[in-house]
This record gives C-alpha cells, sequence and structure tokens, in this order.
C-alpha cells in the first residue's frame, strides 16, 4: 500500500491506492479514511475543507459599518476577507480596508480640528484674565 498526497480543487486530501487501483481518501493528519463529502475527519476532526466566508449584504452591511464606525476592528474584517482566493471576498476586504483608512483620516482632521479650537479657547480666555 503506497500513500500519495493530492491537491484537488483546494481540498488535501492522501489518498491510499490498493491493488485494485481506487483511491480512498485518508485525512492527512490520522490517515483514517473519509469520505469525499466529509468536512471534518471523523476520527480526530481535521478540518478536511475551508469554510467559505460569508459574503452575503447583510454580512457586508456589518462589515462596511464596523470599518468606518468602529475604524480599527475594520483591519480584523479587511485582512481575513484579502486573504481569500473568492474575488467578491477580496472586494470586500478591499473595501473595507479603503473605508477603516477613511474613517481613522476623518477622525485624526477632526481630533485636530477640535483641540485647535480648544486652544484658540483658552488663548482668548488667558489673554483676557491675563494669565
Amino acid at each position: 500500500m503506497q500513500r500519495m498526497p493530492r491537491l484537488t480543487a483546494g481540498y488535501f486530501f492522501v489518498y491510499t491506492i490498493q491493488m485494485e487501483a481506487t483511491l480512498t481518501p485518508r485525512c492527512p493528519k490520522c490517515g483514517t479514511e473519509v469520505s469525499e463529502t466529509d468536512i471534518f475527519c471523523p476520527h480526530c476532526g481535521f478540518e478536511l475543507k475551508p469554510h467559505a466566508i460569508d459574503t452575503s449584504v447583510a454580512k457586508q452591511v456589518l462589515i462596511y459599518s464596523v470599518s468606518f464606525f468602529l475604524a480599527p476592528f475594520g483591519l480584523h474584517y479587511a485582512f481575513t476577507y484579502l486573504k481569500q482566493s473568492d474575488e467578491r471576498a477580496r472586494m470586500i476586504g478591499i473595501t473595507s480596508l479603503v473605508l477603516t483608512v477613511v474613517a481613522i483620516a476623518i477622525g485624526i482632521i477632526v481630533v485636530q480640528q477640535f483641540f485647535s479650537q480648544a486652544y484658540s479657547q483658552l488663548d482668548l480666555i488667558n489673554s483676557v484674565t491675563g494669565f
């Protein structure tokens, strides 16, 4: 019996070649026979197939809202979606990254303007009171 690793459509299986030349998929971690439809190994729990990432409209609204209103937390979604091979997921990641950067830039400008006005008010008070 000879083991040969094979990469098939993004899924990793170890196949066993038997004397009849039939291929049976095996878990790459523990070697237990698994079926082509298994997502996890029934023996050790190893993830045989990567789970699909959610690209629904509701998920996009959540990602974009977090990216803009809670800007630093949007980076998690951005990098998670950018690592995907699916083109739609990568576009969601790019959009999330852009929204996060824009929100951080707007936040910096707003804080800078706030402190500029606060310091000018303090200067006015100091000039009137003589401190």
